[in-house]
């Protein structure tokens, strides 16, 4: 079996409000924690859930990003042990201002823009910590699994002292980066022994583009028991919670984030509310674990900005109440809030590979 070792930026797990976790037993999934959303946290846990003690071994550690919430090290009792990285304000605020600047060049038509110098240290900064954390297991672990962008640097740091996997999950597109910022990111790369990418069309853009390693194709996933429909009971209390009643409702999840363009939805809305009055539009989801840390740098953060925009849209609109902002909702409270939608809609342009419609697959709506 696999001696595995899983890498992200954001931790796989939330502490639930109120919760007092054992200090030396497991954390307990639902009394001491809720897992993280976003792309990279259910894939991962689907592939532990289905791999622990099949063909990876048993006790895998996760090393992530930390924050004020979480000991530097603790145990689940989904069977994987976590260990925490903290970066200094500056060189949280620096990575972050990096990390944004990655996200949103690939995530639109407008290119990478300048190299943000400065701000690249910080990032830098996270990729060595992680790395250096990784090293210190190093003899422990015969595969490190490193999640995303964000620790794109992780495997080549790394180095031989362990194979290392780089899962890029974003949109892939290098035309119309400037040459050094395109070799950046391939070098960058080409540091892990192999990379894969969630879509064919990510992995042509490598093969276009040069890309010297080994790289694969694997379209994401999610643990199909994790997305049983819910009693209808669940139903019925997110239609009362957010005061829906009856009413048939349109459904958009994603993070508050002006890639994610609910403006775009928000505008769309108002035109079909004319002939169906009736519809209420439901936009679940709440900043990303970066957004928090930007947050606590000072800086107004992304999903403050972007609300306060989605407002102005919505008034503009005359949309009314007709609107729900849910904010961020605990995994089963999704599915409720999925399988109660007439419509789903996803207006974002740019996405690595949408991963909640897989969710879509096994909920009927």
């Amino acid at each position: 079996m696999i001696r595995l070792c899983i890498a992200s930026q954001t931790p796989p797990t939330a502490l639930l409000p109120g919760a007092t976790p054992p200090e030396h037993g497991p954390w307990r999934l639902g009394v001491d924690y809720t897992p993280q959303v976003g792309g990279v946290i259910p894939m991962m846990r689907a592939l532990l859930s289905v791999s622990l003690g099949r063909w990876v071994a048993p006790d895998p550690l996760w090393v992530t990003l930390g924050d004020s919430t979480l000991p530097h090290r603790f145990r689940t009792d989904e069977g994987f042990r976590v260990e925490t990285l903290m970066l200094e304000p500056r060189a949280r605020a620096e990575y972050v201002q990096f990390k944004e600047a990655v996200w949103r060049s690939f995530h639109g038509p407008w290119g990478f823009g300048p190299f943000p110098t400065r701000a690249y240290r910080g990032y830098v900064e996270l990729n060595h910590l992680a790395a250096q954390r990784l090293l210190q297991h190093a003899d422990e672990y015969d595969l490190v699994y490193v999640n995303d962008f964000q620790l794109l640097l992780v495997g080549g740091l790394v180095g031989s002292a362990a194979p290392a996997i780089l899962r890029w999950h974003i949109p892939l597109e290098l035309r119309g980066y400037p040459e050094q910022v395109r070799r950046f990111f391939l070098r960058a790369m080409e540091g892990s022994d192999a990379i894969v990418v969630s879509t064919r069309t990510a992995l042509e853009e490598l093969i276009r583009h040069g890309f010297h390693g080994k790289a694969f194709q694997v379209y994401p996933y999610l643990n199909p028991q994790e997305q049983a429909p819910v009693p209808e009971s669940r139903v019925r209390k997110f239609r009362d919670d957010h005061g829906l009643g009856d009413r048939p409702y349109v459904i958009a999840v994603g993070r508050m984030d002006p890639v994610k363009r609910q403006d775009l939805l928000l505008e769309a809305f108002g035109r079909i509310r004319r002939k169906f009055p009736e519809h209420r539009l439901v936009l679940v989801g709440g900043g990303s674990f970066s957004t928090r840390l930007a947050s606590r740098t000072g800086a107004e953060s992304k999903d403050v900005a972007w609300l306060r925009r989605l407002e102005t849209v919505r008034r503009a609109a005359r949309l009314g109440d007709s609107v729900v902002l849910t904010g961020r909702v605990a995994p089963e409270e999704l599915r409720a809030a999925s399988q109660g939608a007439s419509v789903f809609v996803h207006p974002a342009p740019w996405e690595g590979f949408e991963l909640l419609m897989n969710v879509f697959l096994f909920i009927p709506v």
